[in-house]
């Protein structure tokens, strides 16, 4: 969370305090050192009344953020997993209203069977139950066991999806599909099998046969890939120039200078990618 009107005021406030002590400081000789003492003591207080009411800011606006969403643990069945857990976000003011949803898979770190893996690594939703971002959308993180990878549990995933958008008020035209590392070798792999399904797709540090990309020009795509990430290749350049070649829309961001861990993308400003993927819509019947 930023706080940057906070903190102004904050600085404000101390460049006060420091003016006035030097003031005193240079008051005239005759004033008693009790009279200093005094002053000096106000203005302790003074500081002491500043930091306590920007502390009360803070906390009050941490309260509020906290109680706009919810963020539960959930699991399912579907056909290969008995019990297919995964995190629920949603904002909370938003009940009623139709929401997009974004669907993001995670990396090798995060397989298993204890949820709370996913908030201890960094994934989105560590940044979202850090208070790093707050998407206004439903955002649907599950959890790989460890005996399965996401190309594996393709089905599996369009089963959960189908699920929430029964329970959720989610609007179907937005779903949009992301992960990194493994999860970015998934994102390709589902798409490529429901190309027609999802209103963006996101793959991240991932690897695929390029050719097989050729199915994806219904759905806008945004390729992330570190230039020294040599250990999942470059497949992903090849995938991009497959799917722009048969007339669809791909953009391709090479992360100069950076290798596999780019999962920062999903925070950072520079990129904007959740607010990108929630604009995506599907415009089919």
């Amino acid at each position: 969370m930023k706080y940057i009107s906070l903190i102004k005021k904050c600085k404000a406030v101390a460049m006060g305090l420091c003016v006035a002590v030097l003031c005193a400081s240079a008051m005239p000789m005759q004033a008693s050192a009790s009279e200093m003492d005094a002053i000096m003591l106000q203005k302790y207080y003074e500081e002491q009344q500043a930091l306590a009411e920007a502390r009360a800011i803070r906390e009050a606006e941490e309260a509020q953020i906290a109680a706009s969403y919810t963020m539960e643990k959930k699991s399912t069945s579907t056909k290969r997993v008995s019990n297919f857990g995964y995190w629920c976000y949603r904002p909370t003011e938003s009940k009623d209203e139709a929401l997009p949803m974004i669907v993001y898979l995670h990396g090798t770190d995060g397989k298993g069977s204890n949820l709370d893996t996913l908030l201890k690594i960094e994934s989105l939703p560590s940044y979202i139950n850090n208070g790093d971002i707050y998407p206004n959308a439903i955002v649907i993180s599950p959890q790989c066991p460890s005996s399965y990878n996401w190309t594996s549990l393709a089905d599996d995933v369009m089963e959960l999806i189908n699920i929430v958008v029964e329970e959720e008020n989610v609007d179907i035209s937005r779903i949009s599909l992301t992960g990194c590392s493994l999860g970015g070798c998934g994102t390709y792999n589902i798409a490529i099998k429901n190309p027609n399904f999802f209103s963006a797709v996101v793959p991240v540090c991932g690897s695929i046969n390029a050719a097989s990309c050729k199915v994806l020009t219904n759905v806008p795509v945004k390729i992330f890939h570190g230039s020294l990430d040599y250990g999942m290749g470059f497949s992903s350049v090849t995938a991009a120039k497959v799917i722009q070649d048969n007339g669809g829309n791909c953009e391709l961001i090479m992360l100069e200078g950076e290798g596999h861990e780019i999962r920062h993308v999903y925070k950072d400003e520079e990129y904007d990618l959740l607010n990108w993927m929630i604009s995506q819509q599907r415009t089919d019947k």
